[in-house]
């Protein structure tokens, strides 16, 4: 009989053991092939160019060597809908003048009233000049249609390498235990005297450490505003002069020493648009 799976022997029957590490071999396999497998939407009234448009996304993709499905919303009912029950969207390309300029409410409504800050979103627009209207969802990008191969495939890079910057973890010591913490969980860091405090959407964790040893380890969306706060700029909902307002409304004063760095930022993130 040949052999089934990792550490399987030659045998007339399969025991118990050995069906488990099939099974086990088998998930393995399977959470690897749904890893490299991103689940992507166009949202566009335009039926001819999602059509053009989902096979230059599935064609640069697999120049980068991932696969990915797509699927396609024709109105913001429709995405809003699909959304609320849940499905799962990595890389949205959004037409910003999706039934009279609605796709920018739909940019709102993922960011503020969903509270999700993982999705990538791609606005896509016949017209350029919109960067400074569009800012406070959080754009991966901006594509001017027609949409060229190359500028694509710079957004496209962009997205793989956000999405394994969103994989990186950080171990802390709680007691006896060691835990593991995923920085893209993690709304801000704080710190008070010893202790750093990181603030998830679900509470709040306490450890024992520096703020500036920890922001060496931080993934680039993360930036220092104060000696005391080192913010995840998903969550950043818009930036004062003075301090950044989150996505609950929480508001984080930026100290002095630090509004060049931000400013420079926000200014780097405008371009990128």
């Amino acid at each position: 009989m040949p052999c089934l799976g990792v550490g399987c022997h030659r045998q007339n029957s399969l025991g118990i053991a050995s069906f488990a590490m099939l099974y086990l071999y088998y998930n393995m396999i399977t959470d690897y092939g749904r890893r490299f497998m991103y689940q992507i939407a166009i949202c566009d009234d335009d039926v001819k160019f999602r059509e053009e448009f989902q096979e230059q996304v599935l064609g640069v993709l697999e120049l980068l060597g991932v696969k990915g499905k797509v699927c396609q919303w024709t109105s913001l009912e429709e995405a809003k809908c699909a959304l609320k029950q849940k499905q799962t969207v990595e890389l949205l390309f959004l037409d910003i003048e999706l039934e009279k300029q609605l796709g920018m409410e739909l940019g709102r409504f993922i960011r503020q009233e969903l509270a999700d800050y993982e999705m990538q979103i791609v606005y896509v627009s016949y017209e350029s000049g919109y960067a400074m209207e569009l800012f406070d969802t959080e754009p991966l990008g901006f594509l001017i249609k027609p949409v060229g191969k190359e500028a694509l495939l710079e957004v496209c890079r962009r997205f793989l390498r956000k999405q394994n910057e969103n994989k990186q973890v950080y171990y802390y010591k709680d007691g006896l235990e060691t835990k593991v913490l995923s920085f893209r969980d993690v709304v801000y860091f704080g710190s008070m005297a010893h202790k750093i405090i990181a603030h998830t959407k679900e509470g709040n964790r306490e450890f024992y450490g520096k703020l500036g040893e920890l922001q060496e380890h931080t993934p680039g969306y993360f930036i220092r505003i104060h000696k005391s706060y080192l913010v995840n700029t998903h969550f950043i909902q818009s930036y004062r002069p003075d301090k950044v307002i989150l996505w609950n409304g929480e508001e984080l004063v930026i100290s002095r020493s630090y509004r060049e760095q931000v400013r420079a930022f926000v200014s780097k993130r405008l371009e990128e648009m």
